[in-house]
């Protein structure tokens, strides 16, 4: 059995798509997605990070200064 040790040393941990938020949707949509069909993986202070639902797809929207 692994633990979670191990785990972090096998590499980058996976990241854990999420729905995203209301602002998240503008952003998203903003950038002429439709914000229904993805989920977040990461929104930090440069870009957002985004995955399809449906063929796995990873964009990443950056932010207006």
């Amino acid at each position: 059995p692994r633990d979670k040790g191990e785990k972090e040393r096998m590499g980058r941990k996976s990241e854990r798509a999420t729905r995203p938020t209301r602002e998240q949707k503008v952003r998203i949509s903003a950038a002429g997605l439709v914000p229904n069909s993805w989920l977040v993986l990461s929104d930090n202070t440069d870009a957002l990070r985004v995955v399809s639902k449906r063929s796995g797809v990873i964009r990443t929207i950056k932010k207006a200064r």
